[in-house]
């Protein structure tokens, strides 16, 4: 519910020669990866000025040990990790950077369901503030940019190619609709609308499902002759 269109696959799809190229992926539990898989990932994801988002445990496992090697082999950011089950709350620290420019400062990423082990960045350029086991500050919320970065911070994707991408890790989840557009922008994708509402975009069909009733602005990316999907009533 954040205005940009999604679709849901599994990893293996990604082999698939017709499977659709998108602007951001997310991962939220792709905890063991091989090289297999890392070969997949490098040839068809971390491209084209793509974003890729990576949530609290990713990479964490090679198949047989579990710690923070194969999580930085994956990711490319390098952590530290706490060996215990752990709430993680991340706070917005970070508001000049066109991902988090714009949030509200009160914003809160994260939920009270405890679980590990908790692996957090401790470089790439800090977004937000974490508070897990210890009541200690650590970074929770980080960005990388690898070759070119992402297509949305520079003259977009034309001139990005294999290795020019931006990965984002995130020690807390689920990630606010407002931070969804900002990635989605920084990665070049268009966002239909500022509501909080589910978008369905295809070649020659938008719709948009909300459980809030009120005046909806769908923006299109180009200019296009409007019809109502049902009715057939041309829009002015």
């Amino acid at each position: 519910r954040c205005g940009v269109p999604h679709s849901i696959h599994l990893l293996e799809d990604l082999g698939h020669e017709r499977f659709p190229d998108h602007r951001v992926y997310y991962f939220p539990n792709l905890f063991r990866v091989d090289d297999r898989r890392l070969e997949l990932l490098r040839r068809k994801v971390f491209r084209a000025g793509n974003v890729v988002i990576w949530g609290p445990g990713s990479g964490i496992s090679d198949g047989t040990v579990i710690g923070t090697e194969s999580a930085a082999r994956l990711t490319g950011f390098a952590f530290e990790m706490i060996p215990a089950n752990a709430q993680r709350r991340v706070l917005i620290s970070n508001f000049e950077h066109p991902v988090t420019r714009g949030l509200d400062e009160a914003l809160v990423i994260g939920g009270p369901l405890a679980y590990g082990p908790v692996i957090m960045p401790t470089d790439g350029t800090e977004l937000g503030l974490a508070w897990a086991k210890g009541g200690n500050n650590h970074r929770g919320l980080a960005i990388k940019e690898f070759g070119r970065g992402a297509a949305g911070c520079g003259s977009g994707a034309a001139d990005r190619g294999p290795g020019d991408y931006a990965a984002i890790f995130t020690t807390a989840v689920p990630l606010p609709a407002d931070l969804w557009r900002s990635i989605a922008r920084y990665a070049g994708a268009h966002v239909y609308t500022e509501s909080n509402d589910v978008i369905m975009a295809r070649r020659g069909t938008v719709a948009l499902h909300s459980l809030k009733s009120g005046p909806k602005r769908i923006a299109l990316p180009e200019r296009r002759r409007v019809t109502d999907l049902v009715s057939g009533a041309a829009f002015p």
